[in-house]
Protein backbone atom coordinates (compact mmCIF):
# COMPACT_ATOMS: atom_id res chain seq x y z
CA UNK A 1 0.00 0.00 0.00
CA UNK A 2 1.75 3.39 -0.94
CA UNK A 3 1.39 6.20 1.46
CA UNK A 4 1.23 9.84 0.72
CA UNK A 5 1.30 11.88 3.82
CA UNK A 6 0.45 15.69 2.50
CA UNK A 7 2.38 18.35 3.69
CA UNK A 8 0.65 21.98 2.29
CA UNK A 9 2.21 24.90 2.73
CA UNK A 10 -0.10 27.31 3.18
CA UNK A 11 1.43 30.09 0.87
CA UNK A 12 -1.37 31.83 -1.64
CA UNK A 13 -0.39 31.86 -5.18
CA UNK A 14 -0.21 35.26 -6.71
CA UNK A 15 -2.97 36.29 -9.00
CA UNK A 16 -2.30 37.71 -12.22
CA UNK A 17 -3.18 41.30 -13.12
CA UNK A 18 -4.06 40.38 -16.08
CA UNK A 19 -6.49 37.49 -15.24
CA UNK A 20 -10.08 37.87 -16.98
CA UNK A 21 -13.22 38.08 -14.63
CA UNK A 22 -15.61 35.01 -14.54
CA UNK A 23 -17.91 35.37 -17.70
CA UNK A 24 -21.68 36.36 -16.23
CA UNK A 25 -24.40 33.86 -15.97
CA UNK A 26 -26.05 32.21 -18.13
CA UNK A 27 -30.06 33.12 -17.56
CA UNK A 28 -32.16 30.60 -16.28
CA UNK A 29 -35.82 29.89 -17.60
CA UNK A 30 -37.68 30.12 -14.37
CA UNK A 31 -39.89 27.57 -12.82
CA UNK A 32 -42.89 27.00 -12.76
CA UNK A 33 -44.25 28.98 -9.94
CA UNK A 34 -47.57 26.88 -9.49
CA UNK A 35 -45.64 23.47 -9.05
CA UNK A 36 -42.79 24.95 -6.89
CA UNK A 37 -45.86 25.96 -4.38
CA UNK A 38 -47.22 22.37 -4.38
CA UNK A 39 -43.96 20.97 -3.65
CA UNK A 40 -43.26 23.94 -0.46
CA UNK A 41 -46.52 23.03 0.79
CA UNK A 42 -46.12 19.04 1.19
CA UNK A 43 -42.87 19.80 3.24
CA UNK A 44 -44.46 23.28 5.41
CA UNK A 45 -47.13 20.15 6.23
CA UNK A 46 -44.63 18.33 7.70
CA UNK A 47 -42.38 20.74 9.36
CA UNK A 48 -45.54 22.01 11.83
CA UNK A 49 -47.05 18.44 11.72
CA UNK A 50 -46.44 15.83 14.80
CA UNK A 51 -43.57 14.05 13.99
CA UNK A 52 -42.56 12.03 11.05
CA UNK A 53 -40.60 8.37 10.72
CA UNK A 54 -38.63 7.17 7.67
CA UNK A 55 -36.94 4.30 6.29
CA UNK A 56 -34.72 3.97 3.46
CA UNK A 57 -30.53 3.16 2.85
CA UNK A 58 -27.69 5.79 2.52
CA UNK A 59 -25.21 4.64 -0.27
CA UNK A 60 -22.36 5.91 -1.86
CA UNK A 61 -21.11 6.13 -5.47
CA UNK A 62 -17.58 7.17 -7.01
CA UNK A 63 -16.88 9.51 -9.70
CA UNK A 64 -16.15 7.48 -13.18
CA UNK A 65 -12.66 7.72 -13.22
CA UNK A 66 -12.56 7.13 -9.64
CA UNK A 67 -13.83 3.16 -10.45
CA UNK A 68 -10.32 2.30 -12.24
CA UNK A 69 -7.89 2.60 -9.51
CA UNK A 70 -4.83 2.11 -11.55
CA UNK A 71 -1.85 0.22 -9.85
CA UNK A 72 -1.93 -0.73 -6.30
CA UNK A 73 -3.52 0.52 -3.58
CA UNK A 74 -3.32 4.05 -1.70
CA UNK A 75 -4.34 5.95 1.56
CA UNK A 76 -3.68 9.69 1.67
CA UNK A 77 -3.46 11.28 4.91
CA UNK A 78 -3.65 14.83 5.20
CA UNK A 79 -1.98 15.90 8.76
CA UNK A 80 -4.17 13.13 10.37
CA UNK A 81 -6.64 10.87 11.37
CA UNK A 82 -9.00 13.83 12.07
CA UNK A 83 -12.29 13.78 13.77
CA UNK A 84 -14.62 11.80 11.19
CA UNK A 85 -11.61 9.03 10.50
CA UNK A 86 -12.88 5.91 8.79
CA UNK A 87 -14.82 5.36 6.08
CA UNK A 88 -18.40 7.25 5.55
CA UNK A 89 -21.53 4.99 6.95
CA UNK A 90 -24.18 3.22 4.38
CA UNK A 91 -26.67 0.49 5.12
CA UNK A 92 -30.25 0.52 6.04
CA UNK A 93 -31.51 3.56 8.21
CA UNK A 94 -34.36 4.63 9.98
CA UNK A 95 -35.18 8.44 10.55
CA UNK A 96 -37.37 10.20 13.18
CA UNK A 97 -38.17 13.76 12.97
CA UNK A 98 -40.42 14.53 16.23
CA UNK A 99 -43.02 17.28 16.86
CA UNK A 100 -40.36 19.34 18.59
CA UNK A 101 -38.31 19.05 15.50
CA UNK A 102 -35.42 16.49 17.10
CA UNK A 103 -33.86 14.43 14.71
CA UNK A 104 -32.74 10.80 15.36
CA UNK A 105 -30.77 8.85 12.68
CA UNK A 106 -30.65 5.13 13.35
CA UNK A 107 -28.92 2.23 11.60
CA UNK A 108 -31.06 -0.80 11.07
CA UNK A 109 -28.11 -3.44 10.84
CA UNK A 110 -26.91 -4.39 13.66
CA UNK A 111 -23.12 -3.71 13.18
CA UNK A 112 -21.91 -1.06 12.63
CA UNK A 113 -24.56 0.79 14.92
CA UNK A 114 -24.92 4.68 14.07
CA UNK A 115 -27.14 6.70 16.12
CA UNK A 116 -26.86 10.73 15.56
CA UNK A 117 -29.35 12.38 17.95
CA UNK A 118 -29.71 16.04 16.98
CA UNK A 119 -31.78 18.37 19.20
CA UNK A 120 -30.64 21.92 16.96
CA UNK A 121 -28.45 23.27 19.46
CA UNK A 122 -26.36 19.77 20.05
CA UNK A 123 -25.62 16.65 18.27
CA UNK A 124 -24.92 13.51 20.02
CA UNK A 125 -23.28 10.04 17.80
CA UNK A 126 -23.05 6.57 19.41
CA UNK A 127 -21.43 3.55 16.88
CA UNK A 128 -21.31 0.21 18.04
CA UNK A 129 -18.52 -1.49 15.88
CA UNK A 130 -16.40 -4.55 15.12
CA UNK A 131 -13.37 -3.34 13.40
CA UNK A 132 -13.14 -0.24 11.46
CA UNK A 133 -14.45 3.08 12.77
CA UNK A 134 -17.13 4.53 11.07
CA UNK A 135 -17.52 8.25 9.87
CA UNK A 136 -20.77 9.69 10.63
CA UNK A 137 -20.64 14.15 10.07
CA UNK A 138 -21.62 13.62 6.39
CA UNK A 139 -24.34 11.38 7.32
CA UNK A 140 -25.32 13.91 10.20
CA UNK A 141 -24.62 16.81 8.29
CA UNK A 142 -26.86 15.83 4.77
CA UNK A 143 -29.80 15.06 6.99
CA UNK A 144 -29.45 16.98 9.42
CA UNK A 145 -29.69 19.85 7.03
CA UNK A 146 -32.14 18.21 4.29
CA UNK A 147 -34.69 16.82 6.66
CA UNK A 148 -35.44 20.61 8.11
CA UNK A 149 -38.98 20.61 6.37
CA UNK A 150 -39.18 24.37 6.65
CA UNK A 151 -36.09 25.29 5.29
CA UNK A 152 -35.74 22.41 2.55
CA UNK A 153 -39.49 23.98 1.38
CA UNK A 154 -37.55 27.77 1.58
CA UNK A 155 -34.63 26.03 -0.72
CA UNK A 156 -36.63 24.33 -3.11
CA UNK A 157 -38.83 27.96 -3.34
CA UNK A 158 -35.77 29.26 -4.48
CA UNK A 159 -34.40 26.66 -6.65
CA UNK A 160 -33.83 27.35 -10.68
CA UNK A 161 -34.39 24.51 -11.93
CA UNK A 162 -37.68 21.84 -11.48
CA UNK A 163 -39.20 19.04 -13.13
CA UNK A 164 -42.91 17.43 -12.97
CA UNK A 165 -43.69 14.25 -14.31
CA UNK A 166 -47.38 14.03 -15.48
CA UNK A 167 -49.74 13.60 -12.46
CA UNK A 168 -50.75 9.29 -12.26
CA UNK A 169 -54.14 8.12 -12.46
CA UNK A 170 -54.80 8.68 -8.56
CA UNK A 171 -52.67 12.44 -8.67
CA UNK A 172 -49.91 11.11 -7.45
CA UNK A 173 -46.47 13.13 -8.58
CA UNK A 174 -43.13 13.09 -8.55
CA UNK A 175 -40.31 16.24 -9.02
CA UNK A 176 -36.85 16.65 -9.47
CA UNK A 177 -34.75 19.16 -8.68
CA UNK A 178 -31.82 21.25 -8.04
CA UNK A 179 -30.68 22.55 -4.28
CA UNK A 180 -28.08 24.91 -3.84
CA UNK A 181 -25.04 23.69 -2.02
CA UNK A 182 -25.70 25.44 1.24
CA UNK A 183 -29.05 23.84 1.66
CA UNK A 184 -25.87 21.54 3.53
CA UNK A 185 -25.25 22.88 6.65
CA UNK A 186 -21.60 21.78 8.36
CA UNK A 187 -20.97 21.54 11.67
CA UNK A 188 -16.83 22.49 12.42
CA UNK A 189 -14.80 25.20 11.19
CA UNK A 190 -11.41 25.96 11.00
CA UNK A 191 -7.81 25.35 9.39
CA UNK A 192 -8.96 21.36 8.92
CA UNK A 193 -12.54 22.59 6.86
CA UNK A 194 -9.71 24.47 4.57
CA UNK A 195 -9.16 20.95 3.10
CA UNK A 196 -12.29 19.36 3.79
CA UNK A 197 -14.43 17.94 1.17
CA UNK A 198 -17.17 20.76 0.38
CA UNK A 199 -20.88 20.26 -0.67
CA UNK A 200 -20.76 20.83 -4.82
CA UNK A 201 -23.95 20.28 -5.94
CA UNK A 202 -27.66 18.86 -4.52
CA UNK A 203 -29.80 16.94 -6.82
CA UNK A 204 -33.39 15.93 -4.88
CA UNK A 205 -36.46 13.52 -6.02
CA UNK A 206 -39.79 14.41 -4.45
CA UNK A 207 -42.61 12.07 -4.65
CA UNK A 208 -46.10 13.02 -3.49
CA UNK A 209 -49.25 10.95 -3.22
CA UNK A 210 -52.74 11.65 -4.45
CA UNK A 211 -53.68 13.84 -2.07
CA UNK A 212 -50.19 16.12 -2.24
CA UNK A 213 -48.39 14.69 1.03
CA UNK A 214 -44.39 13.89 0.52
CA UNK A 215 -44.38 10.19 0.60
CA UNK A 216 -40.82 9.84 -0.84
CA UNK A 217 -37.58 11.17 -1.20
CA UNK A 218 -33.93 11.19 -2.80
CA UNK A 219 -30.93 13.26 -2.37
CA UNK A 220 -28.04 12.86 -4.20
CA UNK A 221 -25.45 15.02 -2.64
CA UNK A 222 -22.16 15.43 -4.53
CA UNK A 223 -18.74 16.52 -2.83
CA UNK A 224 -15.07 17.74 -3.92
CA UNK A 225 -12.08 15.73 -3.35
CA UNK A 226 -9.69 17.78 -2.23
CA UNK A 227 -6.62 15.15 -2.65
CA UNK A 228 -7.69 14.43 -6.84
CA UNK A 229 -4.78 16.11 -7.67
CA UNK A 230 -1.99 14.56 -5.33
CA UNK A 231 -3.44 10.79 -6.00
CA UNK A 232 -2.89 11.34 -9.99
CA UNK A 233 0.36 12.25 -8.96
CA UNK A 234 1.14 9.71 -6.86
CA UNK A 235 -0.38 7.19 -9.54
CA UNK A 236 1.85 8.42 -12.22
CA UNK A 237 4.91 7.57 -10.05
CA UNK A 238 4.04 4.39 -9.42
CA UNK A 239 3.56 3.82 -12.87
CA UNK A 240 7.04 5.40 -13.48
CA UNK A 241 8.47 2.83 -11.16
CA UNK A 242 7.98 4.89 -7.61
CA UNK A 243 7.66 1.20 -5.74
CA UNK A 244 5.54 1.10 -2.33
CA UNK A 245 5.84 2.84 1.20
CA UNK A 246 5.68 6.03 2.58
CA UNK A 247 6.84 9.22 0.89
CA UNK A 248 6.31 12.93 1.56
CA UNK A 249 4.71 14.83 -1.16
CA UNK A 250 5.69 18.52 -0.11
CA UNK A 251 3.28 21.59 -1.80
CA UNK A 252 4.32 24.52 -2.17
CA UNK A 253 1.86 26.67 -4.54
CA UNK A 254 -0.62 27.67 -2.25
CA UNK A 255 -3.74 25.59 -1.28
CA UNK A 256 -4.95 23.43 -3.99
CA UNK A 257 -8.25 23.57 -5.67
CA UNK A 258 -11.17 22.23 -3.76
CA UNK A 259 -13.54 22.15 -6.52
CA UNK A 260 -12.96 18.07 -8.21
CA UNK A 261 -15.82 16.57 -8.12
CA UNK A 262 -15.77 13.32 -5.72
CA UNK A 263 -17.95 11.11 -3.89
CA UNK A 264 -21.81 11.22 -4.13
CA UNK A 265 -23.93 10.37 -0.76
CA UNK A 266 -27.01 8.60 -1.92
CA UNK A 267 -30.48 8.93 0.78
CA UNK A 268 -33.34 7.25 -0.31
CA UNK A 269 -36.09 7.66 2.61
CA UNK A 270 -40.12 6.54 2.45
CA UNK A 271 -42.51 7.67 4.90
CA UNK A 272 -43.41 4.98 7.25
CA UNK A 273 -46.79 5.26 9.45
CA UNK A 274 -45.51 2.09 11.73
CA UNK A 275 -44.12 2.98 15.20
CA UNK A 276 -40.30 3.58 15.71
CA UNK A 277 -37.90 0.19 16.35
CA UNK A 278 -37.22 -0.43 19.94
CA UNK A 279 -33.48 0.58 18.74
CA UNK A 280 -35.05 4.30 17.91
CA UNK A 281 -37.26 4.82 20.84
CA UNK A 282 -34.56 3.51 23.10
CA UNK A 283 -31.85 5.36 21.71
CA UNK A 284 -33.98 9.07 21.47
CA UNK A 285 -34.62 8.76 25.21
CA UNK A 286 -31.55 8.02 26.60
CA UNK A 287 -29.81 11.00 23.98
CA UNK A 288 -32.39 12.97 24.64
CA UNK A 289 -31.88 12.79 28.46
CA UNK A 290 -28.13 12.86 28.06
CA UNK A 291 -28.40 16.24 25.84
CA UNK A 292 -30.57 18.09 28.34
CA UNK A 293 -27.53 17.36 31.31
CA UNK A 294 -24.93 18.82 29.01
Amino acid sequence: MLTLLLALALVSAPQSSDEKAPPAAAQTPAVDPKLVATLAAAMRALDGGKGTRWIGAVEETQPAEEEDEGPGNMRIMIGGPGDDAGEPFHGPIEVLRTETKELLLASLGALPEVVIYDDGAQRLVRTTIAGEPVATKRLADDLGSLLDFGRLASNVEKCTKLTAWDPAADGARAFECELPPRSVRSEGGGMRDMMAPKVLAVRARFDLDGQGALVALRFDVTRSDPTAGFRRKALEGVAQGGGGGERVVQFNGGMPKNDEPGPTAVYELRASNELPSARAREALLALRKLAETK
